[in-house]
């Protein structure tokens, strides 16, 4: 039985207990919001393989397969957004822990490797400074190292909209263009010149 289908237990004892029993499940960033609200985990590591905490003095990269989630303006369509945040999450690189040929080559070994690789950047304290507009933060990110890659982590909304919540489309959309933004424009080559800045 995978774990999407058993019963998590009632609480976590921390934030790497959670990681350890969700992995790369598909609803872990729903799971954080539930057992540790408000980025509480963003304050501890939560994988036995990170270097550390992320800092908001890093800068974070994602890669794209696909050249179709591109729109014409070079900037991620909002669709892809909307599809791979709330429940899932973002998985990003961080920079900070990984060069652009190494990171070039992970991304060209994996299975979703297609013969196309763009890369979208952007700092940690950018995503981090994201508020609604009561001043909830909308994204935290966590160190989800994985043993192949101490460089992984992920973003994960902070604030979600259920169903049945008054303007949960036009919620949801504002933060997927805010998103779309702060990545900017997709990249052949995910430069890190950058990262003293």
């Amino acid at each position: 039985m995978s774990r999407s289908n058993r019963v998590p237990p009632d609480s976590f004892r921390n934030c790497r207990e959670l990681e350890a029993y969700f992995g790369s499940d598909d609803c872990k960033c729903s799971h954080y919001r539930k057992y540790f609200p408000d980025c509480a985990c963003e304050l501890t590591s939560v994988s036995e393989y990170s270097p550390g905490v992320v800092r908001d003095e890093e800068w974070v990269v994602r890669t794209i397969f696909n050249p179709a989630h591109i729109d014409p303006d070079g900037h991620l369509s909002p669709s892809y957004f909307r599809a791979t945040m709330g429940r899932k999450g973002l998985s990003i690189d961080r920079l900070l822990y990984i060069n652009e040929e190494q990171l070039i080559k992970q991304k060209r070994d994996t299975t979703g490797f297609a013969g196309d690789l763009y890369f979208v950047k952007t700092s940690v304290r950018e995503l981090r400074q994201v508020r609604d507009s009561d001043g909830t933060r909308l994204f935290a990110i966590y160190d989800t190292a994985t043993v192949d890659n101490h460089a992984h982590a992920e973003v994960c909304m902070n604030l979600y909209f259920e169903k049945g919540t008054r303007y949960r489309l036009q919620k949801n959309m504002n933060i997927v263009l805010k998103l779309r933004q702060i990545f900017g424009a997709c990249e052949r080559v995910p430069a890190d010149a950058d990262l003293d800045n």
